[in-house]
């Protein structure tokens, strides 16, 4: 009910709003010097920004001016504008949504003082007898008590509080009495917003009955409270702390823990049981504590998931930084730790062989060599610190391997380029055109390939001079 009178309200207010800022701008938009003056009448206009809730403060009222009546021209008038300065003064008036500066001031942005529900009160709807309503015993404005029934013994719950409306309201959330032939049971109290929960557990518990108030009322609502003796409470908190303690024997620790801080909250002022309650608490989270280690165990041990152990660890930390690690705990972490870094050395391990595979089948030899001198650093770590079933090749041959491929393919490499520039060399440019296409083709990516090429090139372009060389010198390459 609520948030529909919120948004009639706000929905109001926009249209108001916008048709008075579209007033204005047309005004200031079309003026003449020296158009002729078009029929004006006087209609409500705020003097200053006015909040939610601020009442409506005329000249000669009591309190900070913010509104008085201004001439308007008539064309540009809201149609629920207001426009009688006696309607004002009669009561007083509460704004019911913000009005800016200069707006002209609708009917549906204001409400009466009587109508109006502070921002910290809601209305609380209760049936009351028909009869009641009909005869006008309860009626709006007047303050009523509320009884509840236990066990058909009528006890009192809430005193003064105020009847807003009977019957019903209208689409704005103002009182509203519809011409029935049977009136409507409804009665819409004032309450205060922090004694909603109190309403709504005694209204589900028992059956609530209205009824004119039987003291003086200058302040209101006001819930009737029991003061309980101490030893009553001991004996309530006691009953509590019992059913705390069998949620822990049956293993809902989270739920013993939540109803132990209840108990600590609501019998504060009691040493013995706030500190009972305390110790049921630390002895709830220790067991948790000791779950959250067990998970991380089967995590490591079972499941072979070491960073899952890890944050099940972490989590144990962050969640309860009051209980001390076990010594389970400490070794559990020492050893997850250890088993991340074997992983993280082993994928490291693994991804240098297979970057110095695709080095290799680029044909890029000089890139080979820093590749390998990294392998060789790797390779003096001991085994066990890597997860040696899962290594692509083993520690003690890797690098060997590798530096004789290497040596050999650089071998290749030079043979190569001597057969090159010696069929240059003596002008047989086809054998050397297709000893470039082999080197080519084995060694793609070598960084001496465009020098070759190049020569190639320039020898085939020159014609050949009987007994002389081709100048075809060429820089050492591995």
């Amino acid at each position: 009910m609520g948030s529909r009178r919120a948004l009639a309200y706000l929905v109001a207010g926009i249209i108001c709003a916008a048709l008075a800022a579209f007033t204005a701008s047309h005004l200031l938009s079309a003026a003449e010097p020296k158009a002729p003056q078009a029929p004006t009448t006087s209609v409500l206009v705020a003097t200053r920004d006015i909040s939610f809730g601020e009442l409506i403060v005329l000249p000669g009222g009591e309190g900070d001016v913010n509104a008085q009546f201004h001439d308007w021209p008539m064309g540009w008038i809201p149609a629920q504008a207001i426009r009688e300065p006696d309607k004002m003064k009669e009561t007083k008036w509460h704004a019911r949504s913000e009005i800016f500066e200069n707006q002209i001031i609708c009917a549906p942005q204001i409400i009466k003082a009587e109508d109006f529900v502070p921002e910290d009160m809601y209305l609380q709807r209760i049936q009351a007898d028909s009869d009641d309503i009909a005869s006008g015993l309860i009626r709006p404005g007047q303050k009523v008590d509320i009884l509840e029934i236990v066990d058909n013994v009528p006890k009192e719950f809430m005193r003064c509080a105020q009847v807003y409306a009977v019957g019903s309201l209208d689409n704005l959330g103002r009182p509203h009495q519809k011409q029935e032939e049977e009136a409507s049971p409804n009665v819409f109290l004032l309450i205060k917003k922090s004694q909603q929960l109190d309403f709504l557990k005694a209204e589900l518990a028992h059956e609530l009955k209205v009824k004119l108030a039987s003291g003086t009322c200058e302040k209101g609502p006001a819930l009737v409270q029991e003061s309980p003796d101490e030893n009553t409470r001991i004996t309530e908190a006691e009953a509590l702390l019992s059913q705390a303690a069998a949620l822990m024997q049956g293993g809902e620790y989270k739920e013993a823990i939540q109803q132990l801080n209840e108990i600590t909250a609501r019998y504060a002022d009691i040493e013995a049981v706030s500190l009972s309650a305390q110790r049921q608490i630390d002895k709830c989270q220790a067991e948790l504590a000791k779950q959250l280690t067990e998970e991380a165990r089967k995590a490591f041990e079972e499941d072979s998931q070491p960073s899952k152990a890890l944050l099940l660890l972490e989590q144990r930390e962050r969640e309860y930084p009051g209980i001390e690690m076990t010594e389970q705990a400490l070794d559990l972490r020492a050893k997850a730790q250890a088993a991340l870094a074997r992983e993280e050395r082993t994928r490291q391990y693994n991804q240098l062989l297979a970057q110095i595979r695709i080095t290799f089948q680029k044909g890029d030899l000089p890139a080979v060599r820093p590749e390998l001198e990294k392998l060789e650093e790797l390779t003096k770590i001991d085994s066990k610190e890597y997860n040696e079933e899962e290594l692509a090749q083993p520690l003690a041959t890797a690098h060997q391997e590798w530096a004789k491929r290497l040596k050999d393919a650089e071998a290749d490499y030079r043979l190569s380029r001597k057969a090159l520039e010696s069929f240059v060399n003596h002008g047989e440019m086809e054998k050397a055109r297709s000893k470039l296409s082999q080197i080519l083709e084995q060694f793609p990516e070598h960084p001496g390939n465009d020098e070759l090429k190049r020569k190639v090139q320039q020898a085939g372009e020159r014609p050949a001079e009987s007994g002389s060389e081709i100048d075809t010198a060429l820089p050492d390459s591995p």
